[in-house]
């Protein structure tokens, strides 16, 4: 009976079968994933194991409904259309570095960017004058510090705030000491403590005045404390933050420290093709710190 009917039917009616065929499919996939809360709501085994068995159960779940909804017509003409769809959103975010920017345009969402050189040469540096920029500007930028703690990742930022306070407030020349880094703050603030100054009074007001700015800033950070070290965990929050914060620009510091595996070829290996795809699939400017 169909086969006869559709004998009779143009090609408007045929684009109009499908495109109720493909909605039935999404209120379909509605229908699946509102299941999938109700039954998550009715859970009341409190044990790790129950949990964890929950847990798994859902992904499979979730990841069932987005190979569904992922499912696109690959012709042509209809992935023409949806790149220059895309093109009237691009979006490019400057990084405040001119030579950068003119180079490339800044970051382009989607992508990721690889900081590489060797130690000491000035990878962490980059990472946060960079952040500043997009921070300062108003763009929220997360930081993932596998290299030691975030505290000192806030410290370094502070210590360059501090010292364009005083380029821009005091007369700078030849014998004026610039002395802002994490290990001379931290030093001179126990000095501090101990009675004897190692900065001086227009030093800790620049610290404090640095403090103040930093503080108001959209700077997100996490360290080794916050499992980043695992991928699955650092996408996670990639995706937490761009959707609660509009974080869309990320810092990793630095890739061998991420990822599991025994040698440093299975991790630097799996890091690699993991941010790529985090980069693609959740569109945020990606930059990865790696050793030489």
């Amino acid at each position: 009976y169909i086969q006869q009917i559709a004998n009779l039917w143009n090609d408007e009616d045929n684009r109009r079968v499908i495109h109720h065929a493909v909605e039935l499919r999404n209120v379909g996939m509605l229908a699946d994933l509102r299941l999938l809360g109700q039954e998550l709501a009715n859970q009341e085994d409190p044990t790790p194991g129950g949990i964890t068995d929950t847990i798994s159960k859902a992904q499979t779940r979730l990841s069932g409904i987005q190979a569904n909804q992922t499912e696109r017509d690959p012709s042509a003409k209809s992935v023409s259309e949806s790149a220059w769809t895309r093109m009237d959103n691009l979006t490019l975010i400057p990084t405040g570095l001119n030579w950068f920017d003119e180079l490339a345009g800044g970051c382009w969402l989607g992508y990721n960017y690889w900081v590489v050189a060797a130690y000491k040469n000035g990878k962490s540096t980059l990472m946060r004058n960079i952040a500043l920029n997009l921070a300062e500007g108003g763009q929220p930028v997360g930081i993932f510090c596998a290299e030691g703690g975030r505290e000192d990742f806030v410290l370094g930022v502070q210590g360059m705030l501090a010292t364009r306070h005083l380029l821009e407030t005091i007369n700078v020349d030849s014998q004026t000491q610039l002395r802002m880094s994490v290990l001379n703050i931290k030093r001179a603030w126990l000095e501090k403590k101990r009675g004897r100054q190692l900065f001086n009074g227009i030093e800790w007001e620049a610290l404090e005045n640095a403090r103040r700015v930093y503080e108001g800033l959209p700077i997100f950070t996490w360290d080794s404390k916050d499992h980043i070290k695992d991928l699955a965990t650092l996408r996670h929050k990639v995706k937490k933050y761009k959707m609660e914060h509009g974080c869309s620009v990320f810092w990793m510091d630095y890739s061998q420290l991420f990822g599991k595996g025994d040698t440093l070829y299975e991790r630097q290996s799996g890091t690699a093709l993991n941010v790529q795809d985090i980069a693609a699939t959740e569109d945020v400017a990606l930059w990865i710190i790696a050793q030489q």
